[in-house]
C-alpha cells in the first residue's frame, strides 16, 4: 500500500498543483460572489452597502451576477481539462470576470464604506488579468 502511494505522488508537480489551486480559488470566489448577487434582493444589497447602488448604475446586479457566474465557472472548470481548451476557458472566463471586477472596483472607489473593499476588488481584477495573460500565452505557444 505504501508503495502505491509513493508511485502516485512521484509524478505530482508541486508548482502545477499550486497553480491549479490558485485557479480554483479565483474561480470559486467568483462563483460565491455571483451567487450572492443573483440571489440577493437589490433593496437588501443597498441597505447592506451603498456600493451596490453605485454598482447597479453599470447594469442590473442580477445580470452582472449571471455574467460573473458563467465566467467563474469557466475559470473553475479549466482545471479539469488538459488540452488547449484550458487556455481558451481561462481567456474567456478571466476576460469577462475581469471586466466585472473592474466595474466593481470602480464602484467601490465611489461608494464603499471600507477602503479595503476597493483594494480587494482591484486585487481580484489583477488576478483575472494574470489568468488572462496565462491564457493568451498558452494559446500563443500552442499555435
Amino acid at each position: 500500500m505504501k508503495h502505491k502511494i509513493r508511485s502516485c505522488t512521484k509524478n505530482l508537480d508541486a508548482h502545477v498543483l499550486m497553480a491549479n489551486l490558485f485557479v480554483m480559488l479565483v474561480g470559486f470566489l467568483g462563483l460565491i460572489r455571483a451567487y450572492e448577487w443573483i440571489v440577493a434582493d437589490k433593496k437588501n444589497l443597498t441597505t447592506v452597502s451603498p456600493l451596490y447602488g453605485v454598482l447597479s448604475s453599470f447594469g442590473s446586479i442580477e445580470s452582472l451576477g449571471i455574467i460573473l457566474l458563467i465566467a467563474s465557472a469557466m475559470i473553475f472548470s479549466s482545471v479539469f481539462f488538459k488540452n488547449v481548451i484550458v487556455y481558451y476557458l481561462l481567456l474567456a472566463g478571466s476576460f469577462f470576470s475581469g471586466i466585472i471586477y473592474f466595474f466593481f472596483s470602480l464602484a467601490s472607489l465611489a461608494g464603499a464604506s471600507l477602503f479595503v473593499t476597493s483594494y480587494t476588488a482591484m486585487a481580484l481584477m489583477v488576478a483575472q488579468l494574470f489568468l488572462l495573460f496565462i491564457g493568451v500565452v498558452g494559446i500563443w505557444k500552442k499555435k
